[in-house]
């Protein structure tokens, strides 16, 4: 089983990781980053990451951080930085680390999925390992989200620009925020939807789970299907895929199967959901 590092400076909070009862919830809006196309300099905080026959560039997120606490530019992430915490549920939610799940992801659409001129997005997206590798396989769009603006500007988009041409990243789009916002927002658009919705690690919390959903839901064309890779328990926060998948059912716009499952390690899976 696997436990998130939570920020605990209120200990009312619940066991599942939700904010405490009667603490106010006030979600970010969304935003919208632009994706330059300019070179990045060499930095000491960029490490290479051998996956999939890819050489994959990626900032290091933690040393991202102590760069913009020093900058002054923190935001958000400083509460967490100085709680030597992963996760403050609607304050941080965990994106400037490489969770392993993303991995997984990597790996399955390696084996699985044609991505060649597919319209990709990846909701909480952090170093956006999955969203660079589809842009490498040839995906014609990708719309990347994570919930901080400072993830987004700092490790997103960085990761983006070290590794795909700018020819690339025209078809790129970037959006900082909360899920319901977002869905909101795709509605009102109606721009053509996703081929490939991809979410790694990110419910491991009940709380999130029917703002995900309509997220995938405004996301995803009509034929289109999800990749949630996910852990099969977090410890202490109350999530997993056995539960996310009865709320899935629950919730009856998708169909749920486990197409990839492994022992090793903490036992990991991703799930295809389908439009029923």
């Amino acid at each position: 089983m696997f436990k998130f590092s939570f920020y605990d400076g209120d200990k009312s909070a619940g066991s599942d990781g939700d904010r405490p009862t009667g603490h106010p919830v006030t979600r970010l809006a969304i935003q919208e980053h632009p994706v330059p196309a300019s070179p990045l300099l060499p930095s000491n905080e960029v490490s290479t990451l051998s996956l999939c026959g890819h050489q994959i560039k990626l900032l290091n997120g933690d040393q991202v951080i102590l760069r913009l606490e020093r900058e002054g530019a923190a935001g958000d992430l400083s509460l967490a930085l100085k709680s030597h915490t992963d996760l403050i549920p609607d304050v941080y939610e965990g994106g400037m680390k490489l969770w392993e799940c993303s991995q997984d992801l990597v790996a399955y659409l390696d084996a699985h999925v044609p991505l060649a001129g597919l319209r990709v997005t990846e909701l909480g997206c952090g170093a956006a390992l999955p969203a660079v590798f589809c842009l490498l396989r040839g995906a014609a769009a990708v719309t990347v989200q994570d919930y901080n603006r400072e993830v987004v500007d700092h490790l997103t988009i960085p990761n983006m620009r070290l590794n795909v041409t700018a020819t690339q990243l025209a078809g790129c789009r970037a959006l900082s925020g909360d899920w319901g916002a977002l869905a909101a927002l795709l509605r009102t658009e109606r721009r053509p939807g996703a081929d490939l919705v991809l979410t790694s690690e990110t419910i491991y919390s009940r709380e999130s789970w029917a703002r995900l959903l309509e997220a995938v839901d405004a996301a995803l064309a009509p034929a289109g299907s999800a990749l949630v890779a996910a852990k099969t328990c977090y410890f202490g926060v109350g999530g997993g895929t056995r539960a996310f998948e009865q709320a899935v059912l629950e919730d009856g716009r998708f169909s749920s199967e486990v197409v990839f499952a492994t022992q090793q390690g903490l036992q990991r899976e991703i799930l295809r959901l389908k439009r029923c």
